[in-house]
């Protein structure tokens, strides 16, 4: 469903994200996960765009209480003139905020369970495309969290599919 709030669009969408990493060496077969959200929340104001979710199973890992564990939410422009970073925002038991920007390099912190986890990104490539009811976003980037450095490529999807009745809706994997 679409609806506008202080000027800007949001809209539920369906997400798929697929995270491939691999020693940065090359050597070895990458280590692949993937996801499906089905409640996703994208949001657009200002020509900037929102994508917020719960990262799969976080109500699950949780300690038995009713609050999820980790809310992912990027933020991103898209189009040829976009030069500002994608940042991504992860809050919860798991807290990291990370700005991706083809060929800079960052230091951030990551804390989980407990740990300040000191981590070195440097990003290849950054692809952002976005049309009226769906997008893609990917990632090329080396990553070192305290000592293990990786090469990781990933791949985000946001569908939503509008009927004749001009109601939007989300839509199954992409």
């Amino acid at each position: 469903m679409s609806e506008r709030t202080n000027g800007g669009l949001v809209r539920r969408v369906f997400l798929s994200w697929q995270r491939a990493a691999q020693p940065a060496s090359g050597e070895g077969s990458p280590d692949v996960e993937q996801a499906f959200v089905d409640d996703a929340i994208w949001k657009t104001a200002g020509g900037v765009h929102y994508l917020s979710y719960l990262e799969p199973g976080s109500e699950q890992r949780g300690t038995g209480g009713s609050e999820p564990d980790t809310r992912t939410t990027l933020r991103f422009a898209d189009g040829p003139g976009a030069s500002s970073p994608l940042v991504v925002i992860r809050q919860g038991t798991v807290r990291w905020k990370q700005s991706f920007l083809a060929g800079e390099s960052s230091q951030t912190t990551l804390y989980a369970g407990g740990f300040a986890i000191p981590v070195e990104i440097e990003t290849n490539s950054v692809l952002v495309s976005v049309a009226e009811t769906n997008g893609f976003i990917l990632i090329d980037y080396f990553i070192d969290a305290a000592g293990d450095k990786q090469r990781v490529k990933l791949s985000i999807r946001f569908d939503q599919e509008v009927f004749d009745d001009g109601q939007a809706y989300p839509t199954g994997p992409v």
